[in-house]
Order: structure tokens, then C-alpha cells, then sequence
């Protein structure tokens, strides 16, 4: 049952803060254009923290391991809580960004929206981030009086198609995944460049399933009346040579077909169409679809499965939207283009001027024809028309992805849309480029050179490769090896970001030394850049790791080409908590000079710790568990100063980490982490 005073406090506290609430009976599932993207009801994503308490193992709605959560459950109604993907504990990438840590929950729909209760769980201390289940607009617009059935957008006046498949046809190594409302797989022009996936035609994430509830399946076949991804998926992935219909814009490139709709074709099942697609090898994402939001605390797990498919190598390419409006007006904000690191793509015309419908802005990455577009459609097997929107300027762009892709394997996903936008036409707007940033241009994507691109290709700690971090409050030198990818550049700078909100990061370290001059680099060049830093501790301790964030700039500030510079990361292991005390000033801080390591880590039958002490005196031993519940006393009493070591059974304790924890009689205490596997 639903606790009344909760939902009324949830109700005058939306209200006072400007959230608007609506009645979930008065939010019809519609995709008309609304000016916030509809919610289903009673359903949230939510991505709990690492560290609070909470039992992951046997999370329930009705015992999570925090008092806080459980309130919160019980006084909402929830009714489940499942794991996002069971499956993504077992992927690094996945835990890297926090995948591990969502879970859908379902929960009563009487009183406020999920957007209002969402923010009820933004308040816990357990939650790290929260999202409502969007219904997300298909970027499609149909004009009163189409007239063209040719494909003009691949001819050498707009996107140069036609000479760039001179160059790179594509190949079947490179996967375009359609993530829309399903597509006719039985079409005579599609057939032929499925991707099969375990044997599988596609995968529809909804399935037979409710709003609520999706019941996955394999068969993506579209509803009645449902054309849109049989259109988008035709405009990269269409046969070329086989005297049928057209040709797609990926040439050989592959399809893989992913429906988030349901039967009535509602675009429910974005975030799990991505998942499914990153985790089953797509090097392309096209999602010709989208919506406004205008509150920045639900965009962090959509951002999250963004960084997740770059870290796998796999990028996401947007529609930017119908609108008309200028989509970096928060007001506007129009997702997934907005996000970061997805390659936005608004609409031009015939004349290669912006379509009046489309969505503009620095937010948007490059422009390609969206006004009468002629590809594969649906139902029918043989059956072919022409449609608008920015929809259909996703695919075409997303298909010479896959040809810039094809002729350089080696480039990471931002490389190809650097090369895609730098290599764009300046013909849209010339005189408001920064809105209006260039219509991609196939061969030149191709042909010529643009910019630097480094990658980290090696890195050293304090002289040791790929060496780790076992003190907080230690000065690391790390020396990072830069290879340059790309074109040849000039007065190319790295910097080692500080924590100071320019990178999506709690904490974890400070910069003592950040900036290195790489200078002027040849392709392929590889350069070492050295820099300095001090982990301090607030991270997630030994077993974990600490990202590093580096930031890469190149030639002059001023250059028009220049849209934007490079993040680069590097994920440094995390072996040991101790507290880092400088030998020979031990005593003015603490009698603890140092807390070693367990050994052996894992251990599973007897395993041996060690401690020095800079004096004789008072020190304590313990073993607890992660929630910090002291399980036994290992060593306590007077000990000699200098080294010691202290043996213990690790029989009596279930797999699992732990910590130990030396205290001494001033007060100071290190601790550090262990595991048990027996």
C-alpha cells in the first residue's frame, strides 16, 4: 500500500521546486511531439552506489540493506526490482560505468509521475543516479507533396556517396545496429546484409511483454503499420549491385536489427537496444530517435550507456530532432543528441540548406539530406517510398561511419566522427558555421587528411609498467606513452585534468604536475608525457581501480576547425589502502610507519599480514567485513618497534572481501583489503 503522506509531501515538494506533475492517467503513451518526452508509468531505472550498504547479491523490494531504500520502496508500492543486465558484472566496461549497479524497478501507479518520485530517490545517499522509462520520438516527417524517388543524397553534389565508394566500399566486419521499431527481414533489398547474431535474425527487447514488464525475444519484426526502421535501416544497409531498389550508404557494411518498440510502436526499450547492441559487437548504433528533456539529473545513466559503447569501441549516432529549435537552449535539449560523445546529425534540403524542421545548434556534430529520402519501407517485400526528417540523415551519416571505419580498423569511435565532421562541406551556412557546422562529405571523410588523434599506448608508475597504486597521499610520477592515429599536428599539449568538475568523477586524485608539451607529431608518432599526481583515497580502495583523465589540445585556440578537443582515460589498479608516511617523519605523524599487504591475495587457507611500527607501543589487528562489522581481533597488546608479522586462518571465513585495520595507540589506523576464495 501506498503511503499517502509520503506521495503529498512528494507532491507539494515537486511543486515548490517547478517540477511539473501530471496525473499518470492524463499522460497518454504518445509520441505527437510533446514538449518533454512521455514516461511509462510506474518505472524507473535506477543506479545505486558502490559502497552504501546496499546487498546487490539478493536486492529485493522489501530487504535491500539500506534502511533508506527500504523506507523508500515500501512507502512507493514497489512491487520488483531487476537487475538492468544480469549479465554485466561479468564485463569490465560494464562495471566500469555502473551497469552492474542498475536495476528497473516497478512500482505503484497512483499519485506523483515517475519524474517526481525519481527525484525522492536522487535525495538517498545509496543512489548515484536515476531515469524514468522515456517513450522516445521517431525523428520522421512525411511532406505534403514528395516528388523525388531517386536517391539524390548519394550523388557527388551532396554527400560525394558515389565517389566515396571509389575508395571504400565498407566491409562485413563493420555492424550497423538499427535501433528502432523493428524491420522487415524478409525485404528483397535488406535480406542480404543481415548480421546473424547466435543464429538469431534480431533481437526484440520489448518482446511480447507489457510497458512494465519486457518479455525479450528474437523476432523484429515490425507491427502493423510500423515502417520507420525498415526505412532508417535501408538508408545504410539496402543491397548495392543486386538490381533491386537502391543502395545503402555502408555498402557491405552489416545490419543488426534491434526493436525497442512495443506492438503499438511506442519506442520504450532505448537503453536496453543499447545495451544489447554494445554487448553484442556493434561498431555503429544508429538511433533515429530522441526527445526533450529538460531536467540534467535524469541524463546520467543514458550518458552512462553512451561511455560504455565508446569504451567498447562502438559509436552512437543521433537524430537531431524536428523541432526547428536550437537544441543547446536547455530548454531545448534533445537526447540522445545532446549527449556527450555521440555523433548528432541534423537535416539539410535539396540545396544543401538547413531543413526547416530540423534541430540546430553546437550540439548538433554534422549535417546530411533529410527532406525526400527514398528508401526500403514497409509492410511488403518489394516496396519502396520517400520520406523526411532527420531520421533519415542519421543512417545515411551512419553508413559512411561504417566506410571511414572500414578503410582505418585501427581508429577509436571519436576519431571517425573527428574525421566525419572535420571533412564536412561549409556550404550549409557559412556565415553561422557554429550553428550550422557542414554537411558530411563521404570522399573527403575519406581522402583527406584532418587533424591529430592520440591514443594511450602505454603507461609507467614511479617506473614500473602498468605499475599500481598502494598509498593514499603518495606523490606517483606516470609516464604515458602517446601515439598519434591520425594526421600530423603542431603544438599538440596534454594536461592531466584536475578534479574540478571538468570530468564526470567524484574524486580520487589531485594533480601536482599536469601539463606535458608533446609538440609537433607525425602520424604514428608515438611521444612520452610525464606527469605527477597524489591519489587521495576517496575512491573505491585495493581491488578497485582509479581513472586518470587527460586532456588533448593541438595548433592554434583559434582555428575554425577546432570544434572540440579530446578526453582521454587510463584506468590505473588500486593495490593497497594504506596511508602513505615518508620514512624518517614517521614519529611526528603516527608510531605506524607502514601496513603491508596480505599475502598471498586471494588467500583460502592461511595467510600472513605485516606492519611496522616506528616505536614501541600499543597496535590492534582486526579483520572486518566491507560493511565495516569487526569479525575478529587477529593481534592486540604491546608490540617492539620494527617489523612484524602476524599470521592468521582464513578457514573460518566465507568467500568474499575484507578489510584489515591496524590501530595504534595515537589514534592512527591503515587499513587495507583482502579476498578469500576457498
Amino acid at each position: 500500500m501506498i503511503n499517502k503522506s509520503l506521495l503529498f509531501l512528494l507532491l507539494i515538494t515537486s511543486l515548490l521546486s517547478g517540477v511539473s506533475v501530471v496525473a499518470h492517467a492524463q499522460v497518454p503513451l504518445s509520441i505527437e511531439a510533446p514538449k518533454l518526452m512521455n514516461v511509462v508509468p510506474g518505472v524507473l531505472y535506477i543506479k545505486l552506489k558502490a559502497k552504501h550498504g546496499v546487498d546487490f547479491e539478493h536486492l529485493n523490494p522489501f530487504q535491500t540493506g539500506n534502511l533508506e531504500l527500504n523506507n523508500l520502496f515500501s512507502n512507493i508500492g514497489v512491487t520488483t526490482i531487476t537487475s538492468f543486465d544480469p549479465d554485466a558484472k561479468k564485463y569490465p566496461v560494464a562495471i566500469r560505468h555502473g551497469i552492474d549497479r542498475v536495476y528497473v524497478i516497478n512500482f505503484s501507479e497512483e499519485g506523483p509521475s515517475p519524474r517526481v518520485i525519481g527525484h525522492a530517490f536522487l535525495n538517498l545517499d545509496c543512489v548515484e543516479a536515476v531515469s524514468p522509462r522515456y517513450v522516445f520520438q521517431k525523428c520522421s516527417y512525411t511532406p505534403n507533396d514528395p516528388q523525388i524517388l531517386n536517391q539524390y543524397a548519394l550523388d557527388n553534389s551532396h554527400m560525394h556517396i558515389l565517389e566515396a565508394w571509389g575508395v571504400s566500399k565498407g566491409n562485413s566486419n563493420i555492424v550497423i545496429a538499427d535501433l528502432d521499431e523493428g524491420v522487415n527481414y524478409n525485404h528483397e533489398d535488406l535480406a542480404g546484409n543481415i548480421h546473424k547474431v547466435d543464429g538469431h535474425i534480431g533481437f526484440d527487447v520489448v518482446g511480447t511483454g507489457t510497458s512494465r514488464h519486457f518479455l525479450p525475444d528474437f523476432d523484429p519484426m515490425p507491427g502493423v503499420g510500423q515502417s520507420h526502421g525498415t526505412f532508417t535501416t535501408g538508408c545504410f544497409g539496402a543491397v548495392p549491385d543486386n538490381a533491386k531498389g537502391g543502395a545503402g550508404t555502408g555498402f557491405n557494411c552489416k545490419i543488426m536489427i534491434i526493436k525497442i518498440a512495443n506492438d503499438s510502436g511506442f519506442l520504450l526499450g532505448g537503453y536496453e537496444g543499447i545495451q544489447y547492441a554494445v554487448m553484442h559487437g556493434a561498431k555503429i548504433l544508429n538511433c533515429s530517435w530522441g526527445g526533450n528533456e529538460t531536467d540534467p539529473n535524469f541524463i546520467s545513466i543514458m550518458q552512462s550507456f553512451v561511455d560504455e559503447a565508446l569504451d567498447t569501441g562502438a559509436l552512437v549516432v543521433a537524430a537531431s530532432g524536428n523541432a526547428g529549435q536550437n537544441i543547446d537552449v536547455p530548454a531545448n535539449s534533445f537526447y540522445p543528441a545532446n549527449l556527450k560523445g555521440v555523433l548528432s546529425v541534423g537535416a539539410t534540403d535539396e540545396n544543401d540548406k538547413p531543413a526547416s524542421f530540423s534541430n540546430f545548434g553546437k550540439s548538433v556534430s554534422v549535417y546530411a539530406p533529410g527532406t525526400n529520402i527514398f528508401s526500403t519501407t514497409f509492410p511488403g517485400n518489394n516496396s519502396y517510398d520517400k520520406s523526411s526528417g532527420t531520421s533519415f540523415s542519421c543512417p545515411l551519416t551512419a553508413g559512411v561511419a561504417g566506410l571511414v571505419w572500414a578503410k582505418n580498423p585501427d581508429w577509436l569511435p571519436k576519431f571517425v566522427m573527428r574525421q566525419i565532421i572535420e571533412t564536412s562541406d561549409n556550404d550549409i551556412n557559412p556565415a553561422n558555421r557554429t550553428f550550422f557546422w557542414g554537411r558530411v562529405n563521404a570522399y573527403s571523410a575519406l581522402t583527406k587528411p584532418s587533424v591529430p588523434g592520440l591514443g594511450i599506448t602505454d603507461f609507467k608508475i614511479d617506473g614500473i609498467d602498468k605499475g599500481g597504486l598502494d598509498y593514499s597521499n603518495k606523490v606517483y610520477t606516470i609516464d604515458v606513452t602517446f601515439k598519434n592515429l591520425m594526421a600530423a599536428g603542431t603544438s599538440i599539449q596534454v594536461r592531466l585534468l584536475p578534479i574540478d568538475g571538468s570530468v564526470t568523477q567524484a574524486g580520487g586524485y589531485s594533480v601536482k604536475q599536469g601539463t606535458a608539451v608533446l609538440g609537433s607529431m607525425s602520424s604514428l608518432q608515438s611521444v612520452v608525457g610525464s606527469f605527477q599526481f597524489t591519489r587521495d583515497g576517496t575512491d573505491n580502495g585495493a581491488g578497485s581501480q582509479l581513472p586518470l583523465y587527460f586532456a588533448v589540445t593541438y595548433g592554434a585556440a583559434t582555428v575554425e576547425g577546432l570544434k572540440y578537443y579530446d578526453t582521454l582515460r587510463i584506468d590505473v589498479n588500486i593495490t593497497g589502502d594504506a596511508v602513505f608516511i615518508p620514512k624518517g617523519v614517521g614519529e611526528q605523524h603516527s608510531n605506524l610507519l607502514q601496513l603491508g599487504n596480505t599475502f598471498p591475495n586471494p588467500v583460502s587457507l592461511d595467510g600472513t599480514i605485516t606492519f611496522e611500527l616506528a616505536k614501541q607501543g600499543y597496535a590492534k589487528l582486526s579483520v572486518s567485513d566491507v560493511l565495516g562489522r569487526t569479525l575478529n581481533i587477529l593481534s592486540e597488546g604491546i608490540f617492539n618497534a620494527g617489523n612484524h608479522r602476524i599470521h592468521f586462518d582464513a578457514r573460518t571465513l566465507e568467500n568474499g572481501i575484507y578489510i584489515y585495520k591496524l590501530e595504534t595507540i595515537d589514534g592512527f589506523v591503515m587499513t587495507k583489503r583482502f579476498v578469500v576464495v576457498h
